[in-house]
């Protein structure tokens, strides 16, 4: 963006609007101190299921990486504190967008309801929205949660971290936690979300 063709008056309604977006995104992270034990261990699985998905091999060093992070490694992103971003190279659209998918996200784990349906863009694909998940974990691929093979990443999913103290967690556990991610980045399922007729 040219910085010299913004008026005084552009300028602030980015900065207005930059600040709205660093408020929405510290709601988040406030909510995750506030939630229960079972969401935030939810909203990390959930997290690792989309992710871990993007990888054609589970055995890869990316993938073991991924594995092996904890909860507060799966969390760090977003109780990283900064200024805020900058209100004139950052793409509003796609910073709202991210916004509504990480607060859906926390919703579908058993947190708070969503405030920010309104900013989700139903154009954005379930790879692109399954994409961003990932990128919020450090993690990249060009697998889909839909090509996935349900069986093997069930497995590799017992090897991660965040189950050392669940023994339980078992196959049909798993299929229900894939189900809600596949709701998670369906456009079709978030435009029924906004009108308030989800079932998560």
């Amino acid at each position: 963006m040219d910085r010299t063709s913004l008026t005084s008056i552009e300028k602030q309604t980015l900065k207005e609007h930059a600040d709205r977006m660093m408020d929405q995104w510290v709601a988040l992270r406030e909510n995750l101190k506030e939630a229960d034990r079972s969401t935030v261990s939810k909203f990390c699985l959930y997290l690792l299921i989309l992710a871990l998905s993007l990888y054609p091999d589970y055995n890869a060093k990316e993938a073991r990486e991924l594995l092996a992070r904890d909860e507060i490694s799966m969390l760090r992103t977003f109780f990283e504190k900064d200024d805020g971003p900058d209100p004139e190279s950052v793409d509003h659209a796609q910073a709202n967008h991210i916004i509504a998918l990480a607060h859906g996200l926390f919703e579908a784990s058993g947190g708070k309801k969503s405030a920010f349906w309104d900013q989700f863009n139903n154009e954005y694909s379930s790879f692109k929205n399954q994409s961003i998940c990932g990128f919020l974990v450090d993690a990249t691929g060009m697998n889909s949660l839909e090509e996935a093979h349900a069986e093997q990443l069930y497995h590799a999913i017992l090897k991660s971290k965040l189950l050392l103290r669940n023994k339980t967690f078992s196959f049909t556990m798993f299929l229900e936690s894939v189900q809600k991610c596949q709701n998670l980045i369906n456009p079709d399922w978030y435009q029924r979300a906004f009108k308030g007729d989800r079932a998560v």
